[in-house]
């Protein structure tokens, strides 16, 4: 048998490869599948409200601000995330620890002075808004604890 009397039998694989290849992106609405992504997360039209639990230190004057992860006890974002969420999640307890946890961190930085209370929230934003036009105006706000920073 000569190579030559192969090439049908090699073309069509050749094309039905590619058709399995592209068939994601032809389906109705488009599948999100391997080998191609259309990254729907990106490409579609969501909600584009976010909602985030966050921890804010209250100065004597002036607005409250979201303290950095430092003062929930870590240097990762994404931990810190998890451990305010699970606080709300967990309750009075477990929102008195952290707020407690917090205010001794903030009590002990030179650079948290002026903050006299810690509150745990949770926010909702505009997300389009936030980063397209800077409106940094929360839609929504929930306060879940506050408490004293301990001072003198």
């Amino acid at each position: 048998m000569h190579l030559t009397s192969h090439r049908p039998l090699r073309l069509f694989g050749l094309v039905a490869l590619a058709a399995i290849v592209v068939s994601p992106a032809l389906a109705t609405p488009p599948k999100d599948s391997f080998p191609l992504s259309n990254y729907p997360m990106f490409s579609t039209n969501k909600d584009p409200m976010a909602t985030v639990d966050q921890v804010v230190g209250h100065p004597r004057e002036g607005e409250p601000r979201p303290l950095p992860p430092r003062a929930v006890g870590t240097d990762e974002v994404l931990q810190a995330r998890v451990t305010i969420t699970r606080a709300v999640r967990g309750g009075r307890p477990k929102l008195e620890e952290l707020c407690r946890a917090v205010a001794m961190r903030v009590a002990a930085d030179p650079v948290y002075a002026d903050l006299e209370k810690i509150e745990i929230r949770t926010v909702t934003f505009d997300a389009v808004a936030w980063y397209a036009a800077g409106v940094r105006t929360p839609t929504k706000q929930k306060s879940h604890h506050r408490c004293q920073v301990p001072r003198g």
